[in-house]
């Protein structure tokens, strides 16, 4: 009667265990496998914010302070119309890579991989210190990494970069449609930082950042500032920084700060002063499009009105924030 009744139900019991068992492995398994593909396409912790909360998966956002990059290869469409696809789609990897070559420990979203250029956010999911400095701090290392490739491949010898990054208040969340949507982000400042990346076009320079951006940066970079301009979608002008570099770093801090110092000239009304600094940074630099433009813009102005683009009322000063030479 024992073995009639207790080996059937151990006999049971190991099977379901058994059978259990194997689940839990393979469902294990493959889990971690689904997981493993969908970090390709999200952030680790966008990832974890969908998977382990109830609300990861709802529309909606909410308000945070971001800082959003934006960064574009330069006239990729024409070289592309010039090589096979296959051909420009390595160039455009090379802009790609950059997003694991920073620092690893350094918290952003590569929020969209657009052809030849990304768009990329600082300070969500997870809230960080510093977003602007870590925006600020990747797009060196990418012009870094852009020159080494430079140096290293002559097929890419002309590749060119252009990067803009804005900080403010924007919305983050799950947007799209009720079967499907996309975590990102929306608000003015994101346009703002797309601007910014158009603008080193026609400034030709390399990195662009909005004033907002390079004061919560802090201490410790190259820069200067380019006076205010006039971008699409806002009515009033607004002050942009010309980010060279990091102190200590192979850039030479004397020409920025000298340009720095011609701006304040114009501020103060010693435009012809300003004038005539500016024609020797213009000797010294041919080629920086920021001094011509200047130049151009006071030659045609009255020296006693300067242009409204090269007047801040801001009056912010001391840029590099460094020793004055």
């Amino acid at each position: 009667m024992v073995i009639g009744v207790v080996f059937p139900l151990m006999t049971a019991f190991l099977t379901y265990m058994i059978l259990a068992g194997y689940r839990y492995i393979a469902e294990g398994s493959e889990r971690r496998r689904d997981r493993a593909a969908m970090g390709h396409y999200l952030h680790p912790d966008v990832l974890a914010s969908v998977l382990d909360s109830p609300k990861g998966l709802t529309l909606g956002g909410e308000r945070r302070h971001l800082a959003i990059l934006f960064a574009d290869i330069v006239s990729f469409t024409s070289r592309a119309e010039k090589t096979e696809p296959e051909s420009a789609g390595r160039i455009a990897q090379h802009l790609h890579d950059d997003d694991d070559r920073p620092d690893p420990e350094v918290a952003r979203v590569v929020d969209k991989l657009m052809g030849d250029g990304i768009m990329a956010f600082w300070g969500a999911p997870n809230e960080i210190e510093n977003p602007s400095r870590s925006a600020l701090d990747c797009a060196l290392q990418m012009l870094t990494k852009l020159n080494e490739l430079q140096k290293n491949d002559p097929r890419f010898a002309d590749l060119d970069i252009g990067i803009g990054i804005s900080t403010g208040d924007v919305i983050v969340g799950n947007f799209g449609g009720e079967n499907r949507f996309d975590y990102s982000v929306i608000g003015d400042t994101v346009n703002f930082a797309s601007r910014l990346e158009g603008l080193t076009r026609h400034f030709k320079v390399h990195l662009l950042v909005s004033l907002k951006t390079f004061t919560e940066a802090g201490p410790g970079y190259i820069a200067r500032e380019l006076g205010l301009v006039k971008v699409k979608g806002k009515e009033l002008l607004v002050p942009i920084v010309d980010v060279a570099g990091r102190e200590n770093d192979s850039v030479d801090p004397a020409f920025y700060r000298r340009f720095d110092g011609a701006l304040r000239m114009i501020r103060t009304g010693a435009a012809p002063t300003a004038v005539d600094e500016l024609r020797k940074l213009g000797e010294e630099r041919p080629t920086d499009t920021p001094v011509r433009i200047y130049l151009e813009k006071l030659a045609s102005a009255d020296p006693a009105h300067p242009p409204a683009e090269m007047v801040s009322s801001s009056r912010a000063s001391n840029w590099n924030r460094g020793p004055q030479s």
